[in-house]
């Protein structure tokens, strides 16, 4: 009985002695795990009126506990975690988590005015509560920098070329931060997951070294006809909830250069030729109308020379008669013998018509 006794003591203070050891180790890692507050380099933060305003908490290894913001010149908490008690549309919080122990809990106020200017702190609840402080100031007058937007780039485009466009968009410095570029085309937003883009579209956005500009550069690498439309690039600024937007029509041609230059020389050819054609058939019909014409001038001279030698030259003039007059006076036997000195004439006459249809009609 007395054996077993020590057996039961025995095992008694191992069980002690382990509880002690997790409960020191337990304790020590609730030390290692206590949430510290990274520095953000901004405790002093000033924007202008209607710019954005980010008060900056970043914390390592908050565990299940709540992150808080307050104003010190309030009793009550603005938020607690992402919920919001104020009753301000301006002022939310914007979470990020950065790795798997750190986190930022970063109060964000919009279209920031002067009242909102002070001190805010952020803190987590814990048995002591830690805190972190920043300080805003707004000043009474907005920024002088007014939103633009430029867009530029290819406006013709040869099938299979790549198609380039530009959208430059400046801001307030404080609304850069909070500034989107959107781009369109015929109407629809351009998505690179779209099928219609898919392995051909390029978007690269950047800031300028202004600080207020961000260039954001479109690239289709090779042109389709359904590319054809217009562009438009759509800027957001956050800060005023004001948007911009700037377009460019693009035409993408049914052919390349060279085969434009190629189909326009051969119909500038065909033109060419059509015109050689009809200058050669123009020499043609030019060259028949003149033999027929000689022809018909030698018939009525022939005529005239008839007329005079058979009635003696005797005619009286235009004046003082009529023609009837000669035309009675010439004998049977003399219309005769005109019609046989012309009759080779007017055979002449009659095969230049002739040829004159042919031609023609070729």
């Amino acid at each position: 009985m007395a054996i077993r006794f020590l057996i039961y003591k025995k095992d008694l203070i191992h069980v002690l002695f382990l509880t002690f050891l997790v409960s020191v180790r337990a304790y020590n890692y609730k030390r290692q795990v206590r949430p510290t507050f990274l520095d953000t380099g901004r405790r002093n933060i000033t924007v202008a009126k209607g710019g954005l305003a980010e008060l900056r908490c970043r914390i390592r290894n908050l565990g299940p506990k709540e992150v808080a913001w307050r104003k010190l010149s309030m009793d009550y908490p603005l938020t607690v975690g992402t919920f919001v008690f104020e009753k301000d549309d301006h002022i939310s919080v914007d979470h990020k988590t950065l790795s798997s122990d750190v986190a930022e809990w970063n109060l964000v106020i919009k279209r920031a005015q002067p009242k909102h200017s002070g001190t805010y702190e952020c803190q987590i609840s814990a048995t002591n509560v830690l805190t972190h402080h920043v300080h805003l100031h707004v000043l009474d007058s907005p920024s002088g920098v007014e939103s633009a937007i430029e867009l530029g780039g290819t406006k013709y485009v040869n099938l299979y070329d790549p198609i380039t466009l530009t959208c430059n968009a400046t801001f307030g410095r404080d609304a850069l931060s909070s500034a989107q570029v959107d781009w369109f085309h015929n109407g629809q937003i351009i998505k690179s997951s779209d099928s219609h883009w898919s392995n051909r579209l390029r978007i690269a956005q950047y800031i300028a070294s202004d600080g207020r500009t961000i260039i954001s550069e479109l690239r289709i690498t090779h042109s389709v006809h359904e590319d054809d439309g217009r562009y438009v690039c759509r800027t957001t600024n956050y800060v005023n909830d004001r948007q911009e937007t700037d377009s460019i029509d693009v035409i993408v041609l049914t052919t390349a250069n060279k085969d434009i230059s190629k189909r326009t020389g051969d119909k500038a050819g065909i033109h060419d030729g059509g015109g050689m054609a009809k200058a050669g058939q123009s020499d043609r019909n030019g060259s028949s109308h003149v033999k027929a014409s000689l022809c018909t001038n030698i018939a009525l001279l022939l005529i005239a020379i008839a007329v005079l030698r058979l009635t003696d030259g005797s005619y009286p003039s235009i004046e003082s008669g009529a023609i009837n007059t000669v035309l009675r006076r010439i004998p049977t036997e003399t219309v005769f013998e005109i019609v046989r000195l012309v009759q080779p004439f007017v055979s002449c006459f009659h095969s230049m018509i002739r040829i004159n249809r042919t031609v023609d009609d070729s």
